[in-house]
């Protein structure tokens, strides 16, 4: 189609009787290539340029500037979350390869708490093991192990039937069972179940600020966490038990 035969077929629309811009919206929708065809021949009112007026093709150069711009912030949040998603898979992959060396669970437990304090900046972390379930093979790894009761206890007062619990420390006694002699400067914990049924042991992880862990916080990151700390404890209990899953060590467990 020539300039001239453009113009013509633009002014036909617009000099019909009552035009409105829906007519005009209409007829470019039955004509989805119009404006892009003419746009050197076609100019529109534009308030902001010099002489009233600007050219479809400078229109169009200055969506597709901003559509460019929206796509490169676009691209740029991208990045961000792969160079983050690839950090924390780097750090996971460091604390697997450390928690899988362990030989007791109270070295276990002693590189979870070293690792995440360096790693992903958690003041306090502590693995026990159910010593319902399995027992310490040595003296040093006896307080590692809570007695059946007091496992089944916290399975069903600071769980709740969750896998996972986020939140305040509930009272001096258990931020003591996990934490110790770091107990007074725990405010909040999280607590992971670990094994296939939950029943291996439970990872904790504290925080001094009693904000810090609550049940809006996202999961994923502990869970993941936890998923490589229950591989590792499995592999420790499994040597205190015996054909039938029972516990054989002698040494007594935390009362």
């Amino acid at each position: 189609m020539s300039r001239r035969s453009g113009r013509k077929q633009f002014r036909a629309v617009m000099v019909r009787k009552e035009v409105t811009g829906a007519d005009v919206l209409q007829f470019l929708r039955r004509n989805p290539g119009f404006l892009t065809e003419h746009a050197a021949e076609i100019d529109l009112p534009y308030a902001d340029s010099d002489d009233g007026t600007v050219s479809v093709s400078r229109i169009r150069q200055e969506a597709m500037r901003k559509q460019i711009s929206s796509l490169s912030e676009s691209l740029s949040d991208t990045r961000d979350i792969a160079e983050g998603n690839q950090e924390i898979a780097d750090i996971f992959f460091r604390i697997c390869r450390a928690v899988i060396g362990a030989e007791s669970v109270g070295e276990l437990s002693s590189i979870v708490n070293e690792t995440c304090r360096t790693e992903l900046l958690i003041p306090n972390s502590a693995v026990l093991a159910n010593g319902g379930r399995s027992a310490p093979r040595s003296e040093p790894d006896r307080r590692f192990f809570l007695s059946g009761d007091i496992f089944e206890g916290l399975m069903e007062s600071s769980m709740s039937g969750l896998r996972v619990n986020l939140g305040p420390v509930r009272s001096e006694a258990e931020a003591e069972l996990f934490f110790g002699e770091y107990a007074p400067m725990i405010r909040s914990r999280a607590l992971v179940l670990l094994g296939a049924d939950g029943k291996d042991g439970i990872a904790a992880f504290g925080h001094g600020d009693p904000d810090h862990y609550n049940m809006s916080l996202g999961t994923e990151l502990l869970e993941g966490l936890t998923g490589f700390i229950g591989a590792a404890l499995a592999k420790l209990v499994d040597q205190g038990r015996d054909a039938e899953g029972r516990a054989i060590a002698p040494i007594s467990v935390v009362e």
